[in-house]
């Protein structure tokens, strides 16, 4: 369920770019609003938002600003997650008893950066993210609790389309 849930996000991204791609502002002044470079960002993925209450990761990124243009970012990012699952059986089909017990924790940083080029209409990023993940469960059937650490090298690439002077969406896969 979770895939499907994951496929229909992706696929409603890309039907928002389609549909900000062919609207296009009424004025030329309004085009170079949109397009005004700022100096920080803030970018929110939408993902396990929709299948699971919570972001995935929150990142902030500082734009290195040339010429009136960006030409790349910082990015600075935080995520986590938490589960606790129940196991529940019956013997009468009225009485039950707890007979299982899981909680899993996750959270993560994340350092990187990325080179963008400006498209037409929108803008092409890429670039990689040096990431650590720190998990735990905790399952009540085990005596003890798993503890896990990694360190990981995501490359990425995505395209970003302004949808309003402060207001963008984007699609990143790494």
């Amino acid at each position: 369920m979770k895939k499907n849930q994951k496929l229909a996000f992706i696929l409603f991204n890309l039907a928002l770019f389609i549909c900000a791609g062919s609207f296009k502002p009424a004025t030329a002044q309004e085009d170079d609003l949109s397009r005004e470079p700022g100096k920080y960002e803030i970018t929110v993925d939408l993902i396990d938002f929709f299948s699971g209450g919570y972001p995935n990761k929150v990142l902030f990124k500082v734009n290195n600003i040339n010429d009136n243009k960006v030409t790349g970012a910082y990015r600075f990012g935080v995520g986590g997650s938490s589960s606790l699952l129940k196991y529940y059986v019956t013997q009468d089909g009225e009485n039950y008893e707890l007979t299982g017990r899981s909680n899993y924790n996750r959270a993560s940083l994340i350092v990187g950066y990325e080179f963008q080029k400006d498209l037409e209409r929108a803008v092409f990023y890429y670039g990689a993210d040096i990431g650590t993940i720190l998990s735990s469960t905790d399952n009540k059937n085990e005596p003890d609790v798993e503890t896990f650490f990694d360190v990981k090298l995501v490359p990425f690439l995505g395209i970003k389309m302004p949808l309003a002077k402060n207001l963008s969406t984007a699609l990143e896969v790494g």
